[in-house]
């Protein structure tokens, strides 16, 4: 048993220094790194942690999240978002060695370490005392570890985006119209665009289907953004209807930035998830990039991240 366990510290050790590969799995996976005597103490409180969801309409998990023993499992040190989890008591003889050797190098209890054993890829090494020392670093550290596997995650997502190519005709349509500089994937197309009054273009890309919409319209400070939003919608794509059984909206101070809701469409009977960002252009204008996605009855959630992720490299 003691020599098993020398035996893995030293080949993760060897591995870390022979990084050739590129990271794989899920965008969204944590592979969590835990003796099995930690993981009993420590699965409520990691998974309230990464308990996050998005209504697509049914509640989806923002993280997937994997559990793997060392001792008992290989093949996981390729992934993603690594965490490694110890908890000095109760003492076990895998994770608790493991991690000691690099807080031996790093000289600190909670650090990140980027590529550590592939390319494109986050190892969190997480070291606390026991359970209640757990859950307060869990709180105290809550903004920067999850913004550290948000990162990551938006980064792999966008790396991936654009392995067939790029639509450079769409690219233009969309500098001219909005004065924009996009990159678009080469299987979108046009959908529908308003050459009357350059306010408006759909596109659009399937199986699964996801569309990417611009609606510039005028700001009346007056108007409340979620019914104008509406509005503007059905003005456009009358077979599109944006409902009010959920919506959730968010603001940078007191400025709406970003609308998330639930679609319905008419010439398929379905509908789906859709957020939209807001951009105001100057003092009466504001303009709407929106995520559409449809995929009855399967995940919609890494779909909608990619369409946030493609919009949110858009340079206005």
């Amino acid at each position: 048993m003691f020599k098993k366990i020398i035996y893995i510290i030293c080949f993760l050790f060897f591995l870390s220094c022979n990084k050739t590969n590129y990271a794989k799995g899920t965008h969204n996976q944590i592979t969590i790194i835990s003796s099995k005597a930690d993981k009993t103490y420590a699965y409520d409180s990691i998974s309230d942690f990464f308990s996050k969801t998005v209504n697509t309409p049914y509640d989806e998990p923002v993280y997937e999240l994997k559990w793997v023993d060392p001792y008992d499992e290989k093949g996981y040190l390729d992934y993603k978002n690594l965490f490694f989890l110890s908890l000095e008591s109760p003492h076990d003889s895998t994770v608790d060695l493991i991690n000691l050797k690099f807080k031996e190098k790093h000289k600190n209890d909670i650090f990140l370490i980027d590529d550590l054993y592939a390319k494109n890829q986050v190892a969190l090494i997480f070291n606390v005392e026991d359970s209640s020392d757990m859950k307060f670093k869990l709180n105290y550290y809550k903004e920067w570890i999850l913004d550290v596997y948000n990162n990551n995650i938006d980064k792999n997502i966008y790396k991936n985006l654009f392995y067939s190519g790029y639509n450079m005709e769409i690219e233009k349509e969309i500098n001219e119209k909005f004065d924009i500089d996009a990159l678009i994937q080469s299987d979108y197309k046009i959908i529908k665009n308003d050459s009357i009054d350059n306010n408006f273009l759909w596109i659009g890309r399937g199986y699964p289907y996801r569309w990417v919409t611009f609606i510039k319209t005028s700001l009346d400070i007056e108007k409340d953004l979620w019914v104008e939003y509406k509005r503007v919608v059905n003005e456009y794509m009358n077979n599109v209807h944006i409902v009010d059984y959920y919506n959730n909206i968010s603001y940078d101070g007191d400025i709406v930035v970003k609308f998330e809701g639930l679609y319905e469409e008419d010439f398929s009977d379905t509908g789906g998830p859709f957020f939209s960002k807001l951009f105001r252009l100057n003092n009466n204008e504001i303009l709407f990039i929106s995520g559409y996605v449809n995929n009855p009855g399967k995940s919609k959630y890494l779909l909608l991240k990619e369409l946030e992720v493609l919009i949110d490299n858009f340079k206005l």
